[in-house]
């Protein structure tokens, strides 16, 4: 029974070694392949989070997720371009918050004038029902 236990142990444990000398690798190949995305997603988000949004997420040839890595960059891209249309219209409020807050104060107020600062005012914000729908 002995000899029968190790004719059959012997091919057993040479065919486990065998494949794991095959699966090993294989594992840490592909792991790379996740662990490298998830990582530089991780980085991503930490500079977003940090108000930086000049670049772009890039996978290596290889790698998993780059779907999640496309829709990402879009996300990136979508808040540039919100966070630019905030910044251009603040500056376009606030000057003509200045000038309008300038002809109130002064002694000669342009009734006119002041009407039409306020009448680009709100035309600016009825043109911006939904603000920021891209």
């Amino acid at each position: 029974m002995s000899s029968l236990f190790k004719i059959i142990l012997i091919p057993i444990l040479a065919v486990n070694l065998f494949i794991l000398c095959i699966i090993v690798p294989y594992s840490l190949m592909y792991s790379h392949k996740v662990a490298g995305p998830v990582y530089r997603f991780q980085k991503s988000l930490d500079m977003i989070l940090e108000g930086q949004l000049d670049f772009m997420i890039k996978l290596r040839k290889k790698d998993e997720f780059k779907n999640i890595a496309e829709k990402m960059n879009s996300l990136i891209d979508y808040m540039r371009r919100n966070i630019e249309e905030v910044r251009s219209s603040h500056r376009m409020v606030r000057d003509r918050i200045t000038k309008i807050k300038t002809m109130v104060t002064a002694e000669k107020v342009d009734i006119n004038v002041l009407k039409n600062e306020v009448e680009e005012l709100d035309k600016f914000f009825k043109e911006r029902p939904k603000p920021f729908s891209f």
